[in-house]
């Protein structure tokens, strides 16, 4: 099996474990949405240790859509399409898209239980401030809490009681299973053979094509292309406000099959 082959199905089980996991949610007297889950976040982190940051974030985008068609049903709360906009920026791409990042802290922190503890840890935190901006401006503003709280002071109160509990569970495990599944927390050497040995680094065409048409404006091409800065840009832009999207879909129709990146 080939190494993108053995990536792509991998990535697969993982997000598919992930999503399951999910699944299992205790709701507990969360009305508005939220949950504890059994470490649905974890098979994320593990892909962004396994494959690094770039391959670890498109993971957690296509596992941030399923979310999205999962919990659709909260998007059509909203009142008009900048809320729309906004509960799908801030409660789902952005929210689990940082979760892509957990591998950050490899190499900055020598120990490895602490690197991946405080990677995990950052990231969830990450989430949490996503869904904290999506309650204060957003959900308040459909849905006043009727206990008379300031916006910014009930949101974070709200999200913070089930993403607190889902923060230590979910390090909690990884730091216990590092052991057990040490490989999967490993970088996979093939991640940076290229690279080293100095060869040019290609991409096949139509996949990358299809990537930007579906999810161009979530700059999942440009993550497929290993550009991490560019595909964050398209993240939080919208594909350059459709623009960079627009153009790039023509560029990679002219492109030869594979394509040097």
């Amino acid at each position: 099996m080939s190494f993108n082959t053995k990536r792509l199905v991998e990535s697969a089980i993982m997000i598919a474990l992930g999503t399951v996991l999910s699944l299992f949610t205790f709701s507990g007297p969360w009305v508005y949405g939220g949950g504890i889950t059994i470490c649905s976040m974890l098979p994320l982190v593990i892909l962004s240790h396994r494959y690094g940051t770039k391959w670890g974030v498109f993971s957690s985008l296509v596992y941030a859509v399923v979310q999205m068609i999962l919990g659709f049903s909260n998007v059509q709360y909203a009142q008009n399409v900048w809320q729309a906009i906004g509960i799908i920026l801030f409660d789902y791409i952005i929210a689990f898209g940082v979760i892509g990042f957990a591998d950050c802290f490899n190499g900055v922190i020598k120990n490895r239980y602490a690197s991946i503890a405080v990677g995990t840890v950052v990231v969830l935190l990450g989430r949490l401030a996503c869904h904290f901006i999506s309650g204060w401006i957003i959900w308040e503003a459909m849905f006043p809490n009727e206990l008379g709280w300031a916006a910014p002071i009930w949101s974070i109160a709200y999200n913070a009681s089930y993403m607190v509990p889902e923060i230590i569970i979910t390090t909690i495990a990884a730091v216990i299973l590092y052991k057990p599944l040490g490989r999967y927390f490993t970088r996979c050497p093939e991640v940076d053979q290229q690279r080293h040995q100095g060869e040019p680094i290609t991409r096949k065409k139509w996949p990358a094509f299809l990537l930007c048409f579906f999810f161009g404006f979530l700059g999942a091409h440009k993550f497929y292309e290993d550009k991490i800065g560019v595909g964050a840009l398209y993240l939080f832009t919208g594909g350059l406000f459709g623009i960079g999207w627009f153009i790039d879909c023509f560029v990679l129709l002219f492109k030869t099959n594979p394509y040097t990146v």
